[in-house]
C-alpha cells in the first residue's frame, strides 16, 4: 500500500488542485512536489476529480419537485391557533429554499474529448509531471517544433506575459504543438490541435469584440477555444475567465506598423490565429513581412519590390488566407 501525502501537505495541496493557491503557497507546493512522490500521486487525484466533476451531467430538476413545495406550503398555511409564527417561518423557509433550487442556472455545455485531454495536460504541468523545454523566443520555439514535430509552429505574443518555452502534448493519436506562457505567477498554455473530430457545442459558444469563441470549465481551468479553419486553438489557465478571454483574443497594443498593401482578412478569433497567418503570408515569394491587427481584421504586407495585388491576393488564398483586397 503506497503512503498518503504529507499531512502538513493536505489542505495546501487541495488549494493548489482548485487553483485556490496564492503565489507564495503555489511556490512551496512546487518546491515540495518536485520532491514528494506520495504527493504528486495526491495531486494527480485531485486534478483528476475536478475534471470528473467538470464532464460530469447536471443533474435535472425532478419533474414534480414545484408541486411538492406548494403542497408543503398549502400545508403550511393552515396552522393551530396557538404560536403562529411557527408555520409562518417555515413557510418563509419553504420559499427561500424553493427560490434558490429552482432557480435557473446557465447551461453547462458539454466539454469536448479533446479539450479535456487538453486541459488534463495543462494540469499534467502544474502538477510537475510534465516538464517544458524551455525556449523563450519565437524563433526557437519554431526550430524546436520544427526539429520534433516536422511542423512549423508560429508562437504569437501574449501582452503582460513571459514565454516559456514549448514540446509536444499528446492528445488521442496525434502529437500537438504545446506553448506555455506565464502571467504573473499564473501559467496560460496554448495547444494547436490540427483538425478535431468533435464539433463545439452551441451552449459554450461567446463573443468577444465580433470575434467568436467557445468557453468551457474544466475542474479549475478555464478554457478559450477557437477554431482557424479546420484547426482548433485551445487557451488554458487558472486566469479568471475575462483574462483569459483577453489574452487570447484582444488586438496587441503597440504593435510595430508597417506600410504596405492592406487586405481585409476573416476566419481570425485569436492572436495564435494572427501569428499562423503572418507566418504563412511571409512564406510568399517577394514578400518580406506581414503583419495581423486583429481589431481592424486587416493584414498589411510589405515587399522588398512593389507586390503585385492580384497575384498576391491569389497566392495568399492558395496558402488557405480568406482575404480580399480593399
Amino acid at each position: 500500500m503506497s503512503p498518503g501525502p504529507c499531512t502538513d501537505y493536505q489542505l495546501p495541496l487541495e488549494r493548489f488542485g482548485d487553483g485556490e493557491s496564492d503565489v507564495d503557497e503555489s511556490l512551496r507546493v512546487r518546491e515540495h512536489l518536485a520532491a514528494c512522490p506520495p504527493c504528486r500521486i495526491a495531486l494527480r487525484s485531485v486534478t483528476e476529480l475536478n475534471r470528473r466533476i467538470a464532464q460530469a451531467p447536471h443533474p435535472p430538476t425532478p419533474p414534480d419537485l414545484e408541486a411538492r413545495i406548494r403542497r408543503a406550503l398549502a400545508e403550511a398555511s393552515r396552522p393551530a391557533r396557538r404560536r403562529l409564527w411557527i408555520p409562518a417561518a417555515a413557510a418563509a423557509a419553504l420559499l427561500v429554499g424553493a427560490a434558490l433550487f429552482l432557480r435557473p442556472t446557465p447551461a453547462r455545455a458539454e466539454i469536448p474529448a479533446f479539450v479535456a485531454a487538453a486541459a488534463a495536460a495543462h494540469d499534467s504541468f502544474l502538477s510537475g509531471t510534465v516538464h517544458m523545454e524551455e525556449n523563450p523566443s519565437p524563433d526557437a520555439l519554431r526550430d524546436y517544433f520544427l526539429k520534433q514535430l516536422k511542423t512549423e509552429v508560429a508562437a504569437p505574443g501574449v501582452d503582460d506575459c513571459a514565454c516559456v518555452g514549448g514540446c509536444g502534448c499528446s492528445l488521442r493519436n496525434t502529437t500537438a504543438p504545446w506553448i506555455l506562457y506565464r502571467r504573473g505567477g499564473t501559467p496560460i498554455s496554448l495547444i494547436l490541435v490540427a483538425d478535431p473530430a468533435a464539433s463545439l457545442p452551441e451552449a459554450s459558444r461567446r463573443s468577444r469584440a465580433g470575434r467568436v469563441y467557445h468557453f468551457f470549465k474544466a475542474g479549475a481551468n478555464s478554457v478559450v477555444v477557437c477554431r482557424a479553419g479546420a484547426d482548433a486553438h485551445v487557451w488554458i489557465s487558472r486566469l479568471p475567465d475575462e483574462e483569459l478571454a483577453a489574452c487570447a483574443l484582444d488586438a496587441r497594443e503597440g504593435r510595430v506598423a508597417v506600410s504596405g498593401e492592406k487586405l481585409s482578412i476573416r476566419g481570425l478569433c485569436c492572436r495564435a490565429c494572427g501569428a499562423k497567418a503572418e507566418a504563412r503570408a511571409k512564406k510568399i515569394d517577394g514578400v518580406a513581412d506581414a503583419k495581423v491587427n486583429l481589431a481592424s481584421m486587416e493584414l498589411t504586407v510589405t515587399g522588398k519590390k512593389g507586390l503585385d495585388l492580384d497575384q498576391l491576393v491569389r497566392e495568399l488564398r492558395e496558402a488557405g488566407l480568406d482575404v480580399r483586397a480593399k
